[in-house]
């Protein structure tokens, strides 16, 4: 049997996964993606889905979110949002 000296991971350790990622986003009048920017520029060759999310209404952050399914030029399909209330952009990742 081999002996693991891996160290152990403590809760100072643990990085959570799926986090948004904060990107830069090219939209146009309606607020559609048309590039993106997360290291380099990448243009939307289509959008497959989009939807919106209205949560948390009555907290002291609400959730407000134009969520959008798009294929990218090199063919990548990424999820992404819009933070309504912020105005920000975020590639939702998947861990």
């Amino acid at each position: 049997m081999v002996e693991d000296h891996r160290e152990k991971a403590g809760l100072g350790a643990v990085l959570p996964i799926g986090r948004p990622r904060l990107i830069e986003v090219k939209a146009d009048g309606r607020h559609w993606p048309m590039a993106v920017r997360m290291g380099r520029r990448c243009l939307v060759a289509r959008v497959l889905d989009r939807w919106r999310i209205d949560d948390d209404w009555w907290r002291r952050e609400p959730v407000s979110r134009a969520y959008f399914s798009v294929l990218l030029e090199d063919s990548y399909r990424w999820i992404i949002f819009q933070d309504l209330i912020k105005g920000k952009w975020f590639r939702q990742n998947h861990g």
